[in-house]
């Protein structure tokens, strides 16, 4: 995997881990830290940002399944933040 595609798989597991249903970190760097709760969401600029990078990568098989989920789940809040008609 290039470092563009690691970046990309980084932010993803970031943006996963920490907007679960009950906004807490679900894995930490150390098996020491606790976990920490936060109430930070994306905005849509950062949202449609996260979309172009990711629609400008490119994947390796396995990977497929991790960026589709993460594709859905971030379309997902971006509708929601759009002004409803």
């Amino acid at each position: 995997m290039d470092m563009v595609t690691c970046t990309l798989i980084a932010l993803i597991a970031i943006f996963i881990f920490t907007h679960n249903k009950n906004n807490t970190v679900m894995a930490s760097v150390s098996s020491n830290q606790p976990p920490v709760t936060t109430t930070e969401s994306l905005n849509t600029n950062e949202i449609a940002f996260l979309l172009e990078v990711i629609k400008q990568s490119q994947f390796s098989g396995q990977d497929i399944e991790i960026v589709y989920n993460t594709v859905i789940k971030l379309q997902k809040q971006y509708l929601n933040l759009q002004p409803k008609q």
